[in-house]
């Protein structure tokens, strides 16, 4: 199969307050317009599947839908992979679609901004985000609102569109069967008509925070512990110690609430790179009458890492977790082109993603410790969620604002 990976650069940076959620509703109506009842069949002629958005339906799978940027992901018999381009340039050359076509669109994208905004999980997660970047397109609503997806006219959206989808501002990476120099070639003729834009992508500065703590409140029956905090010096050198320190604080917290404790279903540690910058987060999902001892074994277990608690052996036992979940995760040609595509997008670097796995097999213990101690150890700035179930039950006496626990 021939892989395909557009990225469209900026997503939510292109936004404001009157047209979020807008880059998001293009993405939908991609499948609309002339001939739009043709598509089905075209693909199938080609042996293709497209998708422009998430899928809401299949769980776990929004995992790509991020501020920075949005995406086509396609895959094709490998040798219709030129055909695959064509009608994908097509796609995003084409502006058929009609005023039904957007309201339609834009309807069904609200009530999944709506489901989303409903659910105690994401309500945390939303507010986390909020407090943690700030004025930063990291917690922008990618969905958008209802301000923003109702009454929206077919040329304010052309003409926003302009930016987002021209020439300048998509990266396209194709995993086919067929000399570069002919993919380019194939390329160029495809997107020729697609025209420049004289406008910039707004800059971004690095988000910045404060400490700080917050409670939210929705239906549910499990209660959600979210912290974490920024680390604003994460240059590529030590990004693959940083990972994986964070692999064996995550396994620490699962195995301590999850396994030991039986408290937690789900729990664990990320760790969010982005060009230079960084963010730590450990979420949770657990009975709220827990969530104040398990924010303190959370931050008792960064600080055991971050202090050099682990050895050679436990450190292997992490590298090769994590290099195997990245050989699985892209030994696809769709999931390989998605990253050479968003790495371009994210760090300006469209190896990083190789750059990174080398390094993983190459840091030292040493190199190891010294990062967790810097990037972990005493971190400022903590910002903590808790997401409590409705009910007459108020926030455990004695909850901490979030801090290292022990040490």
């Amino acid at each position: 199969m021939a892989g395909i990976h557009l990225a469209v650069n900026g997503r939510s940076a292109w936004e404001d307050e009157s047209t979020q959620g807008w880059v998001d509703l293009l993405h939908r109506l991609l499948m609309e317009g002339e001939n739009s009842d043709a598509f089905d069949d075209t693909m199938g002629e080609i042996g293709m599947e497209m998708s422009v958005v998430d899928d809401p339906r299949v769980p776990m799978d929004n995992y790509r839908t991020v501020p920075e940027y949005s995406f086509v992901r396609v895959q094709a018999i490998s040798e219709n992979w030129s055909d695959a381009i064509q009608f994908i340039a097509d796609r995003v050359i084409d502006t058929s679609f009609d005023d039904s076509d957007i309201t339609e669109a834009a309807q069904e994208q609200l009530r999944i901004a709506n489901k989303e905004r409903s659910r105690l999980s994401s309500i945390a997660s939303g507010q986390f985000a909020d407090m943690l970047y700030g004025d930063n397109v990291r917690s922008a609503p990618i969905y958008g609102t209802e301000t923003s997806l109702t009454d929206i006219s077919m040329a304010d959206l052309l003409e926003f569109r302009k930016d987002a989808f021209s020439a300048d501002n998509l990266v396209l990476s194709v995993l086919a069967p067929a000399p570069t120099a002919q993919i380019i070639e194939v390329i160029e003729e495809a997107f020729r008509e697609l025209p420049r834009s004289a406008s910039h992508l707004p800059l971004q500065d690095m988000p910045t925070s404060t400490s700080g703590v917050d409670t939210v409140r929705a239906s549910g029956r499990q209660g959600y512990l979210t912290t974490g905090f920024l680390i604003p010096d994460l240059p590529l050198q030590r990004q693959a110690a940083a990972l994986l320190a964070n692999v064996m604080v995550s396994d620490r917290i699962y195995r301590d609430l999850g396994e030991k404790k039986g408290w937690a279903y789900s729990a664990g540690s990320s760790l969010l790179i982005r060009n230079g910058w960084g963010a730590w987060m450990s979420r949770a999902k657990l009975p709220e009458e827990h969530l104040a001892e398990s924010l303190e074994i959370t931050y008792e277990h960064l600080s055991s890492i971050a202090n050099g608690d682990f050895d050679e052996d436990r450190l292997e036992i992490a590298r090769n977790d994590m290099r195997g979940s990245m050989l699985r995760r892209y030994s696809s040609r769709i999931n390989l082109a998605m990253a050479l595509s968003t790495d371009a997008v994210l760090y300006d670097e469209p190896n990083r993603t190789w750059l990174l796995y080398e390094q993983l097999g190459a840091v030292t213990l040493e190199e190891v410790k010294q990062a967790a101690y810097d990037l972990f150890h005493q971190p400022e700035n903590i910002v903590t969620v808790y997401g409590l179930p409705e009910g007459e039950m108020e926030m455990p006496k004695g909850m901490p604002m979030g801090g290292m626990g022990g040490h």
